[in-house]
């Protein structure tokens, strides 16, 4: 962690007098509402939708699309579950990503790791990783239910909001320990 993490995390007035951490995996986020439900089902599909356009004729469309039916979802939360959404796409969904992507950039470099390592049992080359992580994160998003998953919906959520900022905003990382918590606020900067 940053050395100045958990004071940044203390600003975000979501522990309520815990010192443990545990606020962290027990936060009453309202994943039973039926309104939060309704819309992060429509969030999850313009998500869902702006990750598949590419960049075909419409991806921008689809990108406003996604974009509104997340500012609609986050209407719906009082502003400590915003806060709590926001810090767990940012922090669990960009570590998800952080995974993926390391692993591509492994691939495409045709990285060979350690004979040691390749002879481990299960050991699969990174460019068959990194194609099963994709089909996990298309399949999650797919059957992603916040009722029933609740807080591990932020895990790949959280990646493919990265994985669409890489798409429309390259830049954004060098935002991510300075501009924290806020991963809606990337798809603006430059």
């Amino acid at each position: 962690a940053q050395p100045d993490h958990f004071a940044a995390l203390e600003t975000l007035d979501l522990a309520g007098g815990d010192q443990t951490g545990m606020w962290q995996l027990n936060h009453p986020f309202p994943y039973q509402d039926p309104a939060v439900k309704a819309r992060f089902g429509t969030y999850l599909a313009a998500l869902r939708a702006a990750l598949q356009s590419g960049s075909e004729p419409g991806a921008e469309k689809r990108l406003g699309d996604f974009l509104a039916a997340r500012a609609a979802l986050v209407e719906t939360l009082d502003p400590p579950d915003y806060r709590y959404f926001s810090m767990q796409l940012w922090q669990e969904g960009v570590a998800r990503y952080t995974e993926y992507r390391v692993g591509e950039m492994a691939a495409e470099a045709d990285y060979q790791p350690l004979p040691a390592f390749a002879a481990l049992a299960g050991f699969l080359p990174y460019a068959e990783v990194v194609k099963g992580q994709r089909q996990a994160l298309k399949q999650e998003l797919d059957s992603l239910d916040i009722g029933s998953w609740q807080r591990v919906v932020f895990y790949p959520v959280g990646a493919c909001e990265a994985l669409l900022l890489d798409r429309h905003q390259p830049g954004w990382r060098q935002h991510y320990f300075t501009d924290r918590f806020y991963l809606e606020n990337y798809f603006t900067k430059n």
